[in-house]
């Protein structure tokens, strides 16, 4: 998440600002529903999300692996 806070911290155009928001709300709701699957051992549910949240996390530091871009 370190390239997601950096192209917060980076930017100053107010309507990218609140989509990087937007984007990292949505990855700690899935965070919080990822812990949730874990606990209750619903192991599909938390594979569903885990590949959720590489996608958005792909898609949104522009690199091809994760957040953190180690690839």
């Amino acid at each position: 998440t370190d390239v997601l806070i950096g192209k917060m911290v980076t930017e100053c155009d107010a309507e990218k600002l609140d989509e990087y928001k937007q984007i990292l709300d949505q990855l700690e709701v899935l965070l919080y529903g990822i812990k949730t699957a874990f606990a209750c051992k619903n192991f599909t549910r938390a594979e569903t999300l885990l590949t959720n949240a590489a996608t958005i996390c792909t898609t949104f530091s522009g690199c091809d692996c994760n957040c953190s871009c180690n690839c």
